[in-house]
């Protein structure tokens, strides 16, 4: 390390929770995917189709415009439904989503009537179930089968917003295991020659917050816990805290999270409850979450996160060492900030975790991929994985 250099700065992706039990991409998107039994909890139904649907049709774009192997996970099929809904709302009206609907929509609503094909009565059923108590509802329109007015599809594709969401956060609830990657922190925590660790992380889990609850380790999240010790409420002069070693930025913030009608702002439960907020705590919301693949953006400049991410650049701007661990490098909104970063200074480069760094990139999006190839002595790569790499051995490339 720099002997000026008292800070040392990490990007976390979802990859550095697997060890910790946590699922990967694949298996998240395999789970919104899934189609259930009928006596299973939820039965076969219009929203795990219509989410094959998308999933078909971003697979046919990415095959004749990108690459034929991409995977489309969770986060691209929430990004489009959400993308849809939005347009529709009228919240971010987007002249090629309504040409999408155009070209689309009765194909869409044609998966909906082939479920339940030889049954009309679940069909006018399942139907019911969306637009019951809608003002604007007028009734069918038969073409091929019954179909939804158009007005409907914001129902639709709330159902699958909703659907991915639920399928996340059951997925990533569950306690975190005692793993390897617990050593790292504590070697690093306890490192004298580091004044302060600032992590930013992608991951809506609890495994570090979870971590270093338990051992004890002086950290700050961004919360200050209220008069009553019944909730712990946003704050974003808690960074600033020099007594707090690690520096926790959830940069999508966490299924813990949630916004307060009261309190104006984001509130999560005191240190040692990691279960998920939301109605069950009087006058919370909605999950402060980011999903999507471009999706995040739009909220980049709101809320919470506009106090995270004016962190994330401040942070950026002070040091020439970024260490990566578990990040695939598709985000765009991160790896924008990661580009102009890395380009505005020649001494600045990336400290990658990552066994094969050439996969790694072969994956990335098409802007990381292309940097990569025109200024690969802007990575240093360490061809292990988090669970494996010593504290050590990751200092030694920061000197």
């Amino acid at each position: 390390m720099p002997a000026n250099s008292k800070n040392v700065v990490f990007l976390i992706g979802s990859g550095a929770s697997i060890p910790a039990g946590m699922p990967s991409t694949s298996e998240i998107t395999e789970n919104v995917l899934r189609r259930y039994r009928e006596n299973d909890q939820m039965t076969h139904n219009y929203t795990i189709e219509i989410i094959h649907y998308l999933k078909s049709e971003i697979e046919q774009y990415y095959r004749k415009h990108y690459r034929p192997h991409y995977e489309v996970t969770y986060e691209d099929i929430y990004a489009m439904a959400n993308r849809v809904y939005l347009s529709e709302l009228g919240n971010y009206p987007d002249p090629l989503i309504q040409s999408f609907f155009d070209r689309h929509l009765d194909d869409m609503l044609d998966v909906i009537r082939v479920i339940y094909l030889d049954d009309d009565s679940v069909v006018l059923e399942e139907i019911l179930k969306i637009t019951r108590g809608s003002k604007e509802f007028e009734g069918f329109r038969i073409a091929n089968g019954y179909r939804l007015e158009r007005y409907d599809i914001n129902d639709i594709f709330q159902k699958v917003i909703e659907h991915i969401e639920n399928n996340l956060i059951n997925s990533i609830s569950k306690p975190p295991l005692i793993c390897n990657v617990d050593r790292i922190w504590n070697n690093i925590y306890i490192d004298t020659d580091l004044d302060s660790i600032d992590i930013f992380t992608l991951n809506h889990d609890t495994v570090l917050e979870a971590l270093f609850w338990k051992k004890g380790y002086a950290f700050t999240d961004g919360f200050d816990l209220n008069d009553d010790g019944t909730l712990r409420i946003w704050n974003p002069l808690t960074f600033e805290e020099v007594d707090k070693r690690y520096h926790l930025y959830k940069l999508h913030g966490s299924f813990t999270w949630a916004y307060h009608s009261q309190h104006k702002t984001a509130v999560t439960y005191p240190l040692g409850e990691f279960s998920r907020l939301g109605s069950v705590i009087e006058g919370a919301g909605d999950n402060e979450i980011l999903i999507g693949t471009f999706e995040k953006m739009l909220e980049y400049g709101g809320g919470i996160f506009i106090d995270l991410f004016w962190h994330f650049w401040k942070v950026l701007r002070k040091i020439d060492k970024l260490i990566v661990c578990g990040y695939g490098f598709r985000d765009k909104g991160i790896n924008n900030y990661l580009i102009d970063w890395l380009v505005a200074n020649d001494n600045r480069k990336i400290i990658v975790i990552h066994p094969d760094l050439a996969k790694l990139m072969d994956e990335a999006s098409p802007a990381f991929r292309n940097l990569w190839s025109e200024k690969n002595d802007k990575f240093i790569n360490i061809p292990y994985r988090m669970e494996t790499v010593t504290w050590e051995c990751i200092k030694n490339n920061l000197r």
